[in-house]
């Protein structure tokens, strides 16, 4: 016998999903193969937008494939809240086309060519799928912010910055006596009201409430934060524009400009969102005491890895003169593995088979 597992990662531009097939078995062998024996034998990524919900781009996608046989599990990571692994649950974004679909399991399990080819889906959050494949990462896969020991059984702690910020946070569960592993819980902690730590952060604060009506963590830690950093320093503080016009400083621009360059407008920005990144990582160590590790992630870290080594790591472990002695206990590892997201959401397919 051989299974087949489903993976999917649902964003607001792309979908990315992956069908995988573990090593024969024979009919009277018992156990579910080990995770390690499934390997992937299609993958495809499809625009977003071309799909109108979860059943016609998992039709696309088993066409695609060329599969018509049963697909044993399967977990699909999407954008937004999702409730009781099985329905989103959030509010529709104009920006993240799939948050419009509602989708559901049940789309996956009664619907996909006319029902009973899946037999086993879940939904879960696009972060909640980063946590659970952080524990699979190999040390090439990370890169060691604050290398102090870390428990293998210990709380875990992410935040990952990208088009938005993402967070979640992971126990280790004991199954039985042959072991354990480790569940990831929801948060929404990117869409927390900001708390500026300096003069200049409360002046970017209130030019945010004032601009936008609102202003969280996730208004300044992200690929548009950076840009709405920037634009504080040039239209508040006068630095000097890097750009014809403020349309021109997309994220990616000034990340380059400030990288490359070392423009000082765009490096003042960098290092004012490294910094806040930092401070947002301390505030959830002390709330979450990750002695498994703190993993910053998203799409931002691998680019951002050259100023967060030393600008990120000296705010982290000492900016906080009160906390410092217990923080700088914590573990720190930066993520270089983009498609951690896909190896959670098969992890937790597998799941499904035990």
């Amino acid at each position: 016998m051989v299974y087949f597992l489903l993976c999917a990662d649902i964003g607001g531009t792309n979908s990315r999903l992956q069908l995988f097939s573990s090593l024969n078995v024979t009919d009277e062998h018992t156990e579910v193969p080990p995770l390690k024996t499934f390997k992937a034998i299609h993958t495809q990524v499809y625009p977003s937008i071309d799909f109108t919900g979860l059943a016609p781009l998992t039709e696309q996608f088993l066409a695609d494939a060329g599969h018509e046989g049963l697909v044993h599990a399967c977990c699909f990571a999407v954008c937004g809240p999702v409730a009781e692994e099985d329905r989103m649950s959030g509010p529709v974004l104009p920006e993240q086309p799939p948050t419009q679909w509602k989708a559901c399991a049940k789309d996956l399990t009664e619907v996909v060519n006319g029902g009973g080819q899946i037999q086993r889906a879940v939904l879960v959050n696009d972060f909640i799928a980063v946590g659970l494949g952080l524990p699979l990462l190999s040390d090439s896969e990370l890169v060691v912010f604050n290398d102090v020991a870390r428990d293998s059984i210990g709380p875990i702690a992410c935040l990952g910055a990208g088009t938005g910020l993402g967070a979640v946070y992971l126990t280790w569960q004991r199954r039985d006596s042959k072991g354990g592993y480790y569940d990831a819980l929801a948060s929404e902690a990117g869409m927390a009201p900001l708390l500026a730590q300096t003069a200049l952060q409360w002046e970017l604060r209130e030019w945010l409430v004032d601009r936008l009506g609102y202003v969280t963590v996730e208004s300044v830690v992200s690929g548009p934060g950076l840009a709405n950093v920037y634009n504080f320093l040039v239209a508040v503080k006068g630095w000097p524009a890097a750009f014809p016009n403020e349309s021109a400083a997309t994220p990616k621009s000034i990340a380059d400009k400030a990288l490359q360059d070392g423009e000082k407008t765009c490096t003042e920005a960098l290092n004012m969102l490294v910094d806040m990144w930092a401070a947002e990582c301390r505030a959830m160590a002390l709330r979450t005491m990750p002695h498994g590790g703190l993993y910053v992630a998203g799409g931002l870290a691998p680019k951002l890895l050259v100023p967060m080594k030393d600008r990120f790591v000296e705010a982290f472990c000492n900016g906080d003169s009160l906390m410092g002695s217990i923080i700088r206990n914590f573990p720190v590892y930066a993520v270089t593995n983009e498609f951690v997201g896909m190896m959670g959401a098969l992890a937790r397919a597998h799941r499904l088979l035990l």
